[in-house]
């Protein structure tokens, strides 16, 4: 069974852990984007479902860059 983020609210994003990440048919010959637009697969192998997974918490590392003379 798939795990959601929160299917009571009606958040289908897979939730870290959930055994559908990484077990998708390859479907690119028809489909090379998400529900949200993200590219797909994103590791190499489709996930299950709507929406592929992202480790990402959505945060920017932001780095300065620094010239040394």
């Amino acid at each position: 069974q798939a795990r959601f983020v929160n299917a009571a609210t009606g958040d289908f994003h897979l939730a870290k852990g959930s055994p559908a990440i990484n077990s998708g048919t390859d479907l690119s010959a028809g489909f090379t984007t998400d529900m949200d637009g993200e590219s797909r697969p994103a590791h190499h192998v489709f996930d299950i479902g709507a929406y592929e997974y992202s480790d990402s918490d959505g945060s920017v590392r932001v780095l300065k860059w620094i010239e040394h003379k």
